[in-house]
């Protein structure tokens, strides 16, 4: 059971970085760049692989992925980072009211376990933590083992667009692929994780460095753009996630939303030319974008050279 915690654990960090399982997955070539064409388009769009917290030093926006942003029209994120009010109902999707949740879900030894982790080495205070459900307190946790200034590739893109936006001309719109609600529908914050989540946390106490390390060799493999090999860094086997809930989870979190993008994915950039930026590991997989869109008669091919963007569409 221990065992399998764990790995759910590994489950959370991955999704939570760049949303992602370790499960078996069909190679891909090193990109984390794609352009969408063909069927009805009249002009590509492009997809990009983000990574949701990595420190500053270890990411870069290549000039492929800048040449492709400024070819679109629009952005679009997972969601709608400048919907104010979808903001604010997302962060209270992530707030306790009730502080006693994670005695209900935790025997005492392994709630007096997490507090003192929490307040002596991530010097988190029970004001803070009681009141995180625990896919949010990962995510904090996770803020803590990189131990430098972080950024997120989302952030960075914003970051890009404005700056060309005023020096060099461009216009670029921004969106979401999914809102709050769609969220809910689909089960994603359902508490029937929370309880296996907040026992994953305290199961993976004893392999404190061992997660640290591993983050680290992630973000190196992130950089060289290897998504599968960012994936097997996260864990020392590969994670087949074999029990139930495991795989209910990573459903709702990857498949089930993957499949309510692809019509919104269509319909934006029949519209126009739009770069998605999602996590990358939305990329991947059988039920994966890439894969969704290939079904579905586009062409899906990746992009590693600033020169491929450049020669093979055309400038605003």
């Amino acid at each position: 059971m221990r065992k399998h915690l764990i790995k759910l654990l590994t489950i959370a960090l991955a999704i939570i970085l760049w949303h992602t399982t370790l499960s078996a997955q069909k190679p891909l070539e090193n990109s984390l760049l794609w352009r969408i064409s063909g069927k009805k388009l009249t002009q590509p769009s492009y997809l990009y692989g983000t990574i949701h917290l990595i420190c500053v030093q270890d990411f870069i926006l290549r000039g492929q992925t800048i040449e492709a942003m400024n070819k679109c029209q629009r952005i679009a994120f997972e969601m709608d980072f400048f919907n104010k009010q979808d903001v604010t109902n997302a962060r209270q999707q992530y707030m306790l009211i009730d502080t006693d949740s994670y005695k209900r879900w935790l025997e005492e030894k392994d709630y007096q376990r997490l507090r003192h982790f929490m307040t002596t080495m991530l010097f988190i205070p029970d004001s803070i933590w009681t009141k995180t459900r625990p896919s949010l307190l990962v995510y904090r946790m996770i803020g803590k083992m990189l131990d430098c200034m972080k950024t997120g590739a989302e952030d960075v893109v914003i970051g890009v667009s404005r700056r060309d936006n005023e020096t060099r001309g461009y216009s670029h719109e921004f969106t979401g692929l999914e809102t709050t609600e769609d969220r809910t529908k689909l089960g994603v914050m359902a508490s029937k994780f929370d309880s296996l989540l907040a026992q994953s946390i305290v199961a993976m106490i004893p392999y404190w460095k061992k997660i640290q390390a591993d983050l680290r060799r992630a973000a190196q493999e992130y950089k060289t753009e290897n998504i599968i090999g960012t994936m097997q860094s996260l864990a020392s086997e590969p994670l087949l996630a074999s029990q139930p809930s495991s795989k209910e989870y990573t459903k709702t979190l990857l498949d089930a939303r993957n499949k309510l993008w692809l019509p919104r994915i269509e319909k934006m950039m029949t519209a126009k030319p739009t770069f998605f930026a999602v996590g990358a590991g939305h990329l991947v997989g059988d039920n994966g974008v890439i894969m969704l869109l290939r079904k579905q008669g586009y062409t899906v091919e990746p992009i590693t050279k600033r020169e491929q963007v450049i020669g093979r569409t055309q400038g605003k």
